[in-house]
């Protein structure tokens, strides 16, 4: 992503940062229901670490043992930082992850869509995963994504909404099949 891209990236979710939980509020079946579904997968007590976390209110959900939030907004991750102080919230781009911890599971929630490169994400992701890290992220579109990294009928591992599209995953995280596990909602 070009620098000027980026900046303006930050400076949009910076101006809604303090906004984001009344919108959330308006929201709120979705957003419960997608605390629901993120709870039933990861059981509390683990390690988590949510990329693009905004202000800290799914990771909280989960009631991880330690959990890690990273956002590239600064105005986000303060008022996540305020909200609960016992998880540690970072900034940061997802692009470019400066963490050298491993977790149990990795939180990727309304996020794929605003990735300039989504295959670098993924690869980036073996620093901070041990071989039963379970990735998890929701999709409302999987087409969105599947055009997003390149994944085209004339590539041969083209999806369709009745195909999770876990080849995609592992080629991107360059991980065993039988070691990633990926939930999607849509």
């Amino acid at each position: 992503m070009q620098e000027a891209e980026k900046i303006e990236k930050i400076k949009y979710f910076d101006s809604i940062a303090h906004e984001r939980d009344n919108w959330k509020a308006k929201n709120k079946y979705y957003y419960q229901e997608l605390e629901t579904i993120v709870s039933s997968v990861i059981p509390p007590h683990k390690s988590v670490l949510e990329i693009g976390c905004s202000t800290g209110d799914l990771l909280a959900a989960v009631r991880p043992r330690r959990g890690v939030g990273v956002d590239i907004s600064s105005k986000t991750v303060d008022v996540a930082r305020r909200k609960y102080p016992q998880y540690e919230f970072l900034v940061g781009d997802v692009e470019s992850l400066l963490l050298d911890e491993e977790f149990d599971y990795v939180l990727m929630s309304d996020l794929l869509g605003y990735l300039d490169d989504i295959w670098e994400v993924f690869h980036g992701l073996h620093k901070v995963c041990h071989a039963d890290t379970v990735p998890f992220n929701d999709v409302k579109n999987l087409f969105y994504l599947t055009e997003r990294s390149g994944s085209t009928p004339e590539t041969g591992d083209f999806c369709d909404a009745d195909h999770i599209p876990n080849n995609l995953f592992v080629a991107l995280c360059g991980m065993d099949s039988d070691i990633i596990r990926l939930y999607f909602i849509y």
